[in-house]
């Protein structure tokens, strides 16, 4: 039997090599390609390590590095591009956030998550895992929203990065997410993983030649922090995690059924916010 998880993430880093080579064949149409060419190296190498954990497991901390590399790498390429676009790169509060949901949090829950005692059924990692994910989930929508809404439209080939990596990052919360309320890891959804982060890196890859050239346009200097759904859908669902992780814990009998509901509102609430308020 063919190992789909395996299959799945050698796609999403055979995608984000391509995506690279993109970037280093077409850099006149794109800012900042060097680090943009770094940026997709360093997503195929995070896509490498789950590939390779679908074989032969790798230690915890391997896992969580890689993780965290994502977003850090993804916060200094949209740094360095805002400020080729506009000259200036995010503001000190849009990087203090993104920085700090993104990177600082899910390091420390890695470091104090043993302190207050992880499950000792062989759940302690999944759990922790869920938490880190969960936060960079929403400091990349946090980051990606800033280079979205500050680049000019004429800016078509990072809006559409942008887009496409924050389907991935809402797909991110929406797993963990689902992990943590419902107790268990459901591999298809882990395997689904690999195919929507190759589907966004190929479609940023394809687009690339089909965009024109954008080092010569310029924008705005009033790089401003904005908040929008996107931000607020996965800050909400951060707060849908933690009550259904602690109605799970001290709900009784009614932990499963209130989760469910908890879940739902949380997808209903998000449509409603998106039509109403964003």
């Amino acid at each position: 039997m063919p190992n789909i998880g395996l299959i799945l993430f050698s796609a999403g880093t055979a995608a984000f090599l391509l995506a690279a080579a993109s970037f280093a064949l077409f850099r006149r149409k794109i800012l900042s390609p060097s680090s943009a060419v770094s940026a997709a190296l360093a997503f195929a190498a995070w896509q490498a390590v789950l590939a390779w954990n679908s074989v032969d497991a790798l230690p915890e901390v391997v896992l969580v590095a890689a993780e965290i590399l994502r977003p850090a790498v993804l916060l200094f390429y949209l740094h360095r591009t805002l400020k080729a676009a506009a000259g200036s790169g995010f503001t000190p509060s849009a990087l203090a956030a993104a920085t700090l949901m993104s990177v600082a949090i899910p390091a420390a829950i890695w470091f104090l998550y043993p302190v207050f005692g992880a499950a000792a059924d062989g759940q302690g990692f999944t759990e922790q895992r869920s938490w880190i994910g969960i936060f960079i989930g929403v400091g990349m929508l946090i980051a990606l929203e800033q280079a979205f809404r500050n680049a000019a439209s004429q800016f078509a080939l990072l809006r559409f990065a942008c887009l496409a990596l924050a389907i991935t990052a809402l797909y991110d919360l929406y797993l963990f997410a689902d992990t943590l309320i419902f107790e268990r890891l459901d591999i298809n959804q882990w395997r689904a993983r690999g195919g929507v982060n190759a589907i966004a890196a190929l479609a940023t890859a394809l687009v690339i030649g089909r965009s024109r050239a954008t080092n010569f346009l310029s924008v705005s200097r009033n790089v401003v922090f904005y908040t929008t759904s996107f931000t607020a859908a996965g800050v909400f669902l951060l707060a849908i995690s933690l009550s259904g992780y602690a109605i799970r814990t001290y709900g009784g009998s009614w932990g499963s059924v209130l989760q469910l509901m908890l879940f739902f509102a949380a997808v209903l609430w998000s449509v409603v916010y998106d039509t109403f308020y964003a």
